[in-house]
């Protein structure tokens, strides 16, 4: 069974009346969820809180925290 983990949209929406096409860039960004992973790893790394073979799961299970957090 699979289910799908909320990323909590984009980190940075745009409108499309500000860009050409979604088929020019091929893209929407990063999810929020990678944005929030990405600042807890820049943290945990510069601590030296965790090695680099855990940092990502790690700052994933933070960034989910955030998102539930954020929910309430």
């Amino acid at each position: 069974m699979t289910t799908e983990r909320d990323d909590g949209g984009q980190a940075f929406p745009r409108s499309m009346g500000v860009s050409d096409s979604r088929a020019d860039h091929g893209s929407e960004g990063m999810s929020l969820r990678d944005y929030f992973a990405a600042k807890a790893m820049v943290a945990f790394i510069s601590r030296g809180e965790c090695g680099a073979l855990e940092v990502a799961p790690f700052a994933y299970r933070h960034a989910d925290q955030m998102l539930k957090e954020r929910k309430r």
